[in-house]
């Protein structure tokens, strides 16, 4: 029988890593995908878009639960990476753990809109679409961003544990995470066909161009699992990381 990690055989999954990297993500977004398309105004407005007088429907949505849950991870990896600058006993890991927390922080500031949103409804500015300040929502970038990210998790969660899982390199062990964490990928696959089956139907209220909002938030988990399972594996560690 051929083990991983932990001495488990590496097909395991195990019901921690099932309520982790699926049940868990796929049952909070489809709660609120459920919410989102219930027909029900409140309900609506607490996912997507509040009842927030004088600032747009585009700034509007930022405060709602599924935006407000993509700066919550993001946040969170924000905490992960930090906490492991300072505690991960490997020096290299620990200068990664940096990069991965300016990255982070990155894409959070770009989420929020670098804070725009925040003082358009305090100054009760006028709602200037074109005033966004964020990059990611220019032109074509965020086509290319998302295509880029997709097949880079493909190929990080779903490729490489197969092909490199018999690697003795203790790099590429140590990166390379176990096949479940792939999960999280399904559940934004299905989670990304539901919402797209019912806005077709006419369902919806205030993320009309934006349902990929739901799969936003996921991918973002996604990190989030993969930079705590970095946070507990030692580079050379014959045991591994149990949960990754």
């Amino acid at each position: 029988m051929v083990v991983g990690r932990g001495g488990q055989p590496w097909w395991r999954v195990g019901w921690r890593r099932f309520f982790w990297y699926f049940a868990l993500p796929t049952g909070v977004t489809g709660i609120l995908a459920a919410m989102y398309f219930s027909g029900v105004p409140v309900l609506q407005a607490f996912v997507a878009a509040p009842d927030i007088e004088g600032i747009s429907l585009y700034s509007r949505r930022e405060f709602g639960a599924l935006e407000m849950l993509q700066n919550a991870v993001l946040l969170g990896v924000v905490i992960v990476a930090v906490l492991s600058v300072f505690r991960h006993p490997d020096k290299t890991v620990r200068g990664m753990m940096v990069a991965v927390a300016l990255g982070a922080t990155f894409l959070l500031l770009e989420e929020m809109d670098y804070g725009m949103h925040i003082y358009r409804w305090w100054s009760r500015a006028p709602a200037d679409e074109m005033a966004r300040v964020n990059l990611h929502n220019k032109g074509r970038l965020t086509h290319y961003i998302k295509a880029v990210g997709t097949g880079g998790a493909v190929a990080l969660f779903i490729v490489a544990p197969f092909v490199l899982r018999t690697s003795t390199n203790r790099w590429v062990r140590y990166i390379v995470p176990h096949w479940s964490l792939g999960l999280v990928l399904l559940s934004a696959l299905l989670i990304r066909s539901a919402v797209h089956e019912l806005a077709g139907r006419g369902l919806g209220r205030g993320l009309e161009n934006n349902l990929s909002e739901f799969r936003e938030v996921l991918m973002y988990y996604l990190g989030l699992a993969y930079t705590v399972v970095l946070s507990r594996r030692v580079p050379g560690d014959a045991g591994g990381e149990s949960a990754g």
